[in-house]
């Protein structure tokens, strides 16, 4: 009996330990959430129109006045991301804190926004971009507006710089400054030396991915080209697979029919740099925010490419290199930070603030 007892006891004291870790963990992500997650400000729900399709979007102003507010766009990284992806709602609370106005909007084909996801290129996502400007503008609440880029978004800094006077700032976060090529390269390079123990078989795949890359880059609008050399490159595309698995090669598809709008969006993209805006005259500042653990995104090639375009003296640019930071900047031990380094957000606000100047 009391063998009985005593047990009953242990687990009892056991389950009262258990059920105080999870009412512990519950607090904390109910005031994580609290914190950085939830806004309680003013908001509504915004529809724009781009190129003939509906986008929506919510609106978040930093208190109930009739401002006017200077506003941010916050911008998602690639795949399907909508308004409410993580980050980036941190991200505005961020900016709310400094009493700027937000707008975050599902892309084209996701969330309660019209297109399809699978034909979105990076024209549609500037497009889309620029939509949402000018729907901004027409809000008399709105003063000036600004960006917050993510990733991919951060790629077109540049071309909506030149393209627009009317852009306050541009804060971009885990954005590369070299090409699109050799951003996928640096990618795929990482991901293949993982996969791949053998330096030699992780350089002949690589060549082979360059080679697919070239390939769209040529092929786009010429039809032509397309079916002239895309036998070859399906062999060798079929040889590779048979050698190492179709487990670990990410583009063991093939090429298919000419398809003019695939074609154009593979084409179009990997073609992309934004150095060449940097060539352009423009006077949007603009701010980066690099991880030096990143690989997805080449910091130090990005960096070095900066500081060229700083020394030309053309735009006004700073960037940071976050210490300990990944691509998402979001590590579990800164929930506290709102998943982001400690003063990330802070920083980001604060400068976007001094770049605007007061809200008064």
């Amino acid at each position: 009996m009391k063998k009985f007892i005593w047990k009953r006891g242990v687990w009892k004291r056991i389950a009262q330990v258990v059920f105080a870790l999870v009412l512990l963990l519950g607090m904390s992500v109910g005031a994580f959430w609290l914190k950085y997650m939830y806004i309680s400000t003013p908001q509504e729900i915004v529809q724009f129109e781009s190129e003939g399709i509906t986008l929506e979007g919510t609106l978040y102003y930093p208190d109930e006045s009739d401002g006017p507010f200077d506003a941010v766009i916050v911008l998602q990284g690639s795949g399907r991301a909508t308004r409410d992806t993580g980050p980036l709602i941190v991200q505005s609370k961020g900016f709310l804190k400094k009493g700027f106005a937000v707008l975050r909007y599902d892309k084209r084909g996701m969330g309660n926004s019209g297109g399809t996801f699978r034909n979105e290129n990076f024209e549609k996502l500037i497009a889309d971009t620029y939509s949402a400007i000018d729907h901004l503008k027409s809000d008399a609440k709105i003063r000036t507006i600004g960006l917050a880029t993510n990733s991919e978004s951060a790629l077109f800094a540049p071309q909506i710089a030149s393209d627009r006077n009317d852009i306050s700032f541009i804060y971009n976060t885990g954005g590369s400054v070299v090409s699109f090529e050799r951003l996928a390269i640096y990618q795929m390079g990482h991901l293949m030396s993982k996969w791949h123990k053998n330096p030699r078989d992780v350089e002949k795949i690589m060549r082979l991915y360059q080679d697919v890359l070239t390939f769209y880059i040529r092929a786009d609008m010429n039809p032509d080209y397309f079916n002239q050399a895309k036998d070859e490159l399906n062999e060798r595309m079929l040889a590779a697979t048979a050698q190492y698995g179709s487990s670990t090669l990410p583009f063991v598809s093939g090429v298919g029919n000419y398809n003019e709008a695939y074609v154009h969006r593979r084409g179009y993209s990997s073609a992309y740099d934004p150095q060449k805006y940097f060539e352009l005259s423009f006077n949007t500042p603009l701010f980066y925010a690099f991880a030096d653990l990143d690989v997805n995104v080449p910091t130090e090639a990005s960096v070095v490419a900066l500081e060229k375009i700083i020394k030309n003296k053309m735009h006004k640019i700073e960037y940071k290199v976050w210490k300990n930071a990944d691509h998402s900047f979001g590590r579990i031990y800164w929930a506290p930070y709102g998943i982001y380094p400690k003063g990330y957000l802070d920083e980001m606000g604060d400068w976007a603030r001094n770049t605007v100047g007061s809200k008064d």
